[in-house]
């Protein structure tokens, strides 16, 4: 007996208990994301990276279009796997370039400064419009590093001392 009575209390506490629920706000949950071609990932070292152009004397530059030394810096993937893109990859550079010149970025102070800076491959300047690639390299497994360099260059005869940090964005390319 004591076991009907059991058996017959459980269905009645779980009716009793729906029949205090009650439903509360509904929404949405999005899910976004891409699927991409390649395996490579950008290293943490290229990510955000500061390149030091170091201190520059104003006498460096003995008119319009001298420039500094150059310094080099890489961007660097990692975990690249050519079966999945056995292709080459590049580089697209953009940032606020100097007006007429869309291989040379605007410095902070070039205004005062009379000095804009270049992104370089194999010595010569990137066109920084966010289009242009700079040249392909080939891929290989593991990792793949690109090399380039930056440096000053004067915008004008006389330059002035001041500061000179710019900023460039990029994109990686593969083909």
């Amino acid at each position: 007996m004591k076991l009907k009575l059991i058996t017959l209390a459980i269905p009645a506490i779980f009716a009793a208990s729906s029949a205090f629920a009650a439903e509360g706000e509904s929404s949405t949950v999005n899910f976004t994301g891409s699927v991409v071609e390649t395996s490579c990932s950008l290293s943490a070292g290229s990510k955000g990276q500061t390149v030091p152009m170091g201190d520059v004397a104003a006498n460096v530059f003995t008119g319009a279009g001298t420039t500094s030394q150059e310094r080099p810096f890489s961007i660097t993937l990692e975990g690249c796997d050519i079966a999945a893109n056995p292709g080459s990859v590049s580089i697209v550079f953009s940032g606020n370039a100097v007006s007429g010149k869309d291989d040379t970025l605007a410095t902070s102070a070039v205004a005062t400064t009379k000095v804009g800076l270049q992104i370089l491959q194999a010595g010569a300047p990137l066109v920084i419009d966010g289009s242009t690639a700079s040249a392909g390299q080939t891929m290989v497994d593991g990792s793949n590093e690109l090399a380039f360099s930056a440096r000053y260059i004067a915008l004008d005869n006389s330059v002035a001392a001041g500061d000179a940090n710019a900023s460039a964005n990029f994109t990686v390319n593969y083909q």
